[in-house]
């Protein structure tokens, strides 16, 4: 197996993975890409196909998760809901929380151009 190969099968490993983490494992094995999916990324060393019967066979992929699996991804999305409540209440999350706002403003400032650094490189070159 070449290392492209290799990396289509881990990324389908992946794919699959995910799918059964949010829709459960009876979702990820009806997974199946395109055919035409792993021969192009092949081909073209990790691109992924554009073509209009790749995208309508992946939008029909998941059209049917969010139909027949809907409910398995909202228990999904209360599990990481609840995930988030708990580091929120958690002492490190309270305490690293000045910090947080700190760098919020910083960036922004920098963003902005309004931060000490930016002041210093004002200058303009004059033109000959």
């Amino acid at each position: 197996m070449t290392p492209i190969e290799q990396f289509w099968a881990d990324l389908m490993e992946s794919r699959r993975y995910m799918i059964t983490e949010v829709y459960g494992a009876e979702c990820a094995s009806r997974y199946q890409p395109h055919y035409i999916e792993k021969e192009y990324f092949l081909k073209h060393n990790g691109a992924f196909s554009q073509h209009p019967s790749v995208q309508e066979h992946t939008k029909a992929f998941w059209d049917m998760c969010n139909t027949h699996y809907a409910h398995k991804r909202e228990a999904y999305e209360r599990i990481l809901k609840g995930r988030w409540h708990e580091v929120q209440q958690s002492d490190d999350y309270k305490t690293r929380q000045r910090e947080r706002e700190q760098l919020k403003e910083y960036i922004s400032q920098a963003i902005n151009g309004n931060g000490k650094e930016t002041d210093a490189r004002t200058t303009k070159k004059e033109s000959r």
